[in-house]
């Protein structure tokens, strides 16, 4: 079991750091880091660790390097605190060896239920057969909890082979609990205060910029309404104008039939039309009245229109004949006289 004043105080600091990068309240942390050695006894290694959101609704785990973008923090400093906290791990890594415990090379921490979980893992990793990424995956499968299922195919072979490897090549691990005394509140990132400052005239800038774009989009739009209203105003008109010149067009095209109809009728001969004398209407009359009258009243006025219609001839030479009794008269008076 590991004990001391000077291990408790750097406990009590990696909680206060880890704390301090969760700008949100929190339900439950868990965390990997690995250190080792290099040829030329400089250490090197990586950091990785998520957090659940406290909600009622079961969220997704978020990946603390994703902070700044969807906090609106700055990245730089924001690093600076990853930075500080990897030194801190590092820190209880010497304190340990001093203390006469054996060098580890990875560290997963979980902090759930008032409770920090250190687990040592003593595992070469110079020599394991995964590469920092296929770990990263694999660690997430093992602490996360999360189902084999929502894997894409590659990475569940990987999975399934990593799990063969852990039964054939077990492994040196220990662990060591730690109460948890913080709680798990919204934390501001402490920066000082010129930075706080150059932060918040960064941050009006920002939104004036942001206000400029949208009055710029919002004129555009109102530019683009107007075109577009416009357009439909002139195609409107342009119709309007079309369907006038088309009825202006029918119109002429009906007035010129017209005045060559005209033309036409005044040029050519009228028709000759039949001499209609008082005898012939009375004639028509009586036609009209025998065709409602019996067959034998038909034949009737027929004969008499026959007759009616050859009187004329008669009368031209009845006259014919009383002139020539006139002259004869005149002649036979003359020869008297003498």
């Amino acid at each position: 079991m590991i004990s001391g004043k000077t291990i408790g105080k750097v406990y009590l600091e990696i909680e206060k750091k880890i704390c301090n990068m969760i700008p949100e309240k929190w339900d439950r942390i868990y965390l990997y880091v690995s250190i080792l050695d290099s040829i030329n006894k400089l250490e090197t290694g990586e950091m990785f660790f998520y957090y659940y959101p406290k909600s009622v609704i079961k969220k997704n785990p978020i990946n603390v390097y994703e902070v700044p973008g969807k906090f609106n923090l700055e990245e730089e400093m924001y690093l600076k605190l990853a930075d500080s906290l990897y030194r801190e791990i590092q820190r209880l890594k010497e304190v340990m060896i001093k203390s006469g415990e054996e060098p580890w090379t990875n560290l997963t921490i979980s902090i759930e239920n008032c409770q920090m979980k250190l687990e040592f893992d003593y595992e070469d990793l110079r020599k394991s057969p995964f590469t920092n990424i296929e770990r990263n995956l694999i660690w997430q499968y093992k602490n996360l909890k999360k189902d084999i299922n929502s894997y894409r195919r590659k990475e569940r072979k990987l999975i399934e082979k990593y799990l063969e490897y852990e039964l054939a090549h077990p492994k040196k691990t220990r662990q060591y609990i730690e109460p948890f005394y913080i709680k798990p509140e919204v934390n501001t990132i402490d920066y000082n205060t010129e930075y706080r400052e150059k932060l918040k005239v960064l941050a009006a800038e920002e939104d004036e910029k942001r206000r400029l774009i949208e009055e710029k989009k919002k004129a555009r739009k109102e530019l683009a309404l107007k075109k577009k209203k416009l357009l439909e105003k002139k195609a409107k008109l342009e119709k309007e104008k079309q369907r006038k010149e088309k009825l202006e067009k029918k119109e002429a095209l009906e007035l010129k039939k017209r005045k060559e109809a005209m033309r036409r009728s005044i040029l050519e001969e009228p028709p000759k039309k039949k001499k209609t004398s008082s005898k012939v209407k009375v004639e028509a009359k009586v036609a009209v009245k025998a065709k409602s009258e019996t067959p034998k009243r038909e034949s009737s006025i027929i004969k008499a229109l026959k007759e009616n219609s050859k009187q004329p001839k008669i009368e031209a030479k009845a006259k014919k004949e009383v002139d020539k009794v006139k002259q004869l008269k005149t002649k036979k008076k003359k020869q008297s006289e003498v």
